[in-house]
């Protein structure tokens, strides 16, 4: 039988079979009188079973009648073996009754049990068109659903070749952007110092009508020098390159200045500058380089002189700090 299909189970009983069992205990149950029994029934309505006027009227006989003593009558006893052979074909009959009533209660039985196992199969198919349905509506929900997930999908695909489109555009553009920030670097690198060659130009060329001069007049000259190195200074100082404070009599810093040496001093007190040899300068007001100076010392320390390197170490390290930072 298959799942998927019901149907009403019938158990057809051969009914053949049935009437036959039933004709043949009919058969057995009815017997058979040979030629001296009367011909129909009719012929034992006259028979008068009193013809001595014996019997009482009005006795009460009961249900079974009266306990009566068999007179065979005008027939005589049968013989015995017509009662034996009656008797064995009550006892077939009887025999057949019993087995027809066994196939009758097994086709009973079988067509209970055929009952019982439609009554399963309805339920079990009953039970898989629930099960079925349960499976179809959640195809539907997982189809529905795979619809949207491939809407989405389809939506975070063109997000993505957008975003693809997008960063491709961003890379050429940095590309672009890189070339560009090279050239103007190379340029600021070639002619970043026009300006400052521009303020200088006119130094040089004071400087070049002193030394044509310079043979002439030597007085003249050095006044010449003078007035261009004054020049340079205030052509420095609009660039932002000023002088690094600090002169003799000055208390010594080292983060300005860079100690040389240690002298003793009369005039001067210890710590402070006794001599510039070197000056400092600052662009502006970041240390380029540190001034380069003698320092004061108590005067008779001769065998007590400090170690210059110890004062000025940590204005050397200023000094080469800033350094770097200018050529950076």
């Amino acid at each position: 039988m298959s799942d998927d299909v019901t149907r009403d189970l019938r158990v057809e009983v051969d009914e053949d079979l049935i009437a036959a069992a039933l004709a043949s205990v009919e058969k057995h149950l009815v017997t058979e009188v040979e030629d001296d029994e009367p011909a129909s029934i009719e012929d034992f309505d006259e028979i008068d079973v009193d013809p001595e006027g014996t019997l009482d009227p009005d006795v009460d006989l009961g249900d079974d009648g009266p306990a009566l003593v068999f007179d065979p009558g005008p027939w005589g006893e049968p013989p015995p073996s017509l009662l034996d052979e009656a008797n064995a074909k009550l006892d077939a009959a009887e025999a057949e009754l019993e087995a027809s009533r066994a196939v009758l209660a097994e086709a009973t039985a079988r067509v209970a049990a055929a009952e019982e196992e439609s009554e399963r199969q309805k339920e079990r198919f009953l039970r898989l068109n629930a099960r079925s349905k349960r499976l179809k509506e959640a195809y539907d929900r997982l189809k529905l659903r795979s619809e949207d997930d491939r809407a989405k999908l389809a939506q975070w695909e063109q997000l993505i070749n957008e975003m693809r489109t997008a960063a491709r555009s961003s890379e050429r553009d940095r590309d672009r952007s890189r070339a560009r920030h090279a050239r103007e670097i190379d340029e600021a690198r070639r002619f970043g110092t026009e300006g400052v060659f521009k303020e200088l130009l006119p130094v040089l060329d004071h400087l070049d009508l002193a030394m044509s001069h310079a043979e002439g007049d030597p007085a003249r000259t050095v006044d010449g020098i003078r007035m261009i190195v004054s020049q340079l200074e205030r052509t420095l100082n609009r660039l932002g390159l000023a002088r690094v404070p600090g002169g003799v009599g000055d208390p010594f810093d080292p983060q300005l200045h860079e100690a040389i040496t240690w002298l003793p001093s009369t005039d001067v007190a210890p710590g402070h500058i006794v001599e510039v040899h070197q000056e400092g300068y600052q662009l502006h007001g970041r240390l380029v380089r540190a001034a380069r100076v003698s320092v004061a010392r108590p005067a008779g320390d001769l065998d007590d002189e400090p170690d210059t390197d110890e004062l000025d170490s940590e204005a050397a390290e200023t000094t080469r700090t800033s350094v770097d930072e200018v050529e950076e």
